[in-house]
């Protein structure tokens, strides 16, 4: 047995005893901010890309109203490129529109990550409970905390947990700790290829709802990820004019990831 993991009795009370964990200790320092409802796409895509965030509570006069994150972000971007490519209308003027738009109208944009709300008082275990998307049609990837006056006071994300586990895995049950990453896979990857135009690749990404999808070369290796977080890259009509360019052009250009390096990938027997 490792040295580091204890009895399975011990096991047991110290993972019991991290499911008690309350919410607030899970990321004391997550740094919380929010925009109004009234505020406009440009500062939203500006705040998400400047902190690395994938999404930005909207408040209404100081009350939580929803999100906006980067899955609705694509889904908007996606209406505005097909109503001005339809009408022939492609110039910058055009498209003004979409970075001088109220974040308001793109909250929930996507339909594909409702808001999920619990009260500082919540434990880990609700918390995850939370997360599974049991009944629902979509999964949540991150929770509004609320203090007593209803005030949104953190944020919640499923990498907070992760890290939050990662480093408390001795307290993990072992079964837990053996499971291989092909034991987790619950879909079969999605991939695009290079050369394909972008739009079409952001329209894949858009229909089957997924954060992320493969980018492969001609010879099928895996070669980049093409993410809705990409799209906190805009940065006005020469962007959109990138959409009928392959993704490999929009990709290296004016995209926040470029920067990043190459994907990160695990073989399935990990």
């Amino acid at each position: 047995m490792d040295s580091n993991i204890g009895t399975p009795k011990s096991v047991a009370r110290s993972w019991l005893r991290t499911l008690s964990t309350n919410i607030q200790e899970i990321n004391g320092q997550h740094t919380l901010l929010s925009l109004s409802k009234d505020d406009s796409m440009d500062i939203c895509l500006k705040l998400l890309a400047a902190h690395d965030f994938l999404s930005v509570p909207i408040l209404d006069r100081g009350s939580f109203i929803g999100f906006v994150d980067v899955m609705d972000v694509t889904g908007y971007a996606l209406e505005v490129y097909k109503r001005h490519a339809e009408a022939l209308d492609m110039t910058e003027d055009s498209f003004r529109d979409f970075f001088e738009s109220r974040v308001q109208n793109v909250i929930n944009f996507s339909l594909w990550d409702q808001p999920v709300i619990m009260y500082d008082i919540a434990t880990l275990e609700q918390v995850i409970h939370g997360f599974q998307s049991d009944g629902r049609n979509f999964s949540p990837h991150r929770i509004a905390v609320l203090n007593d006056r209803n005030q949104i006071c953190n944020l919640i994300t499923q990498w907070d947990i992760l890290n939050f586990l990662l480093q408390r895995v001795g307290n993990l049950p072992e079964d837990l700790r053996r499971k291989k990453v092909s034991e987790c896979i619950t879909h079969q990857p999605i991939t695009t290829r290079l050369d394909v135009p972008f739009v079409d690749s952001l329209q894949l990404l858009y229909q089957h709802r997924v954060s992320g999808i493969g980018v492969v070369d001609e010879n099928n290796r895996l070669v980049a990820n093409l993410s809705a977080s990409d799209l906190r890259g805009l940065y006005g009509f020469e962007s959109f004019n990138l959409f009928l360019g392959s993704t490999l052009q929009f990709l290296t250009k004016g995209t926040v990831r470029a920067q990043h390096g190459p994907p990160l990938s695990y073989d399935e027997s990990d």
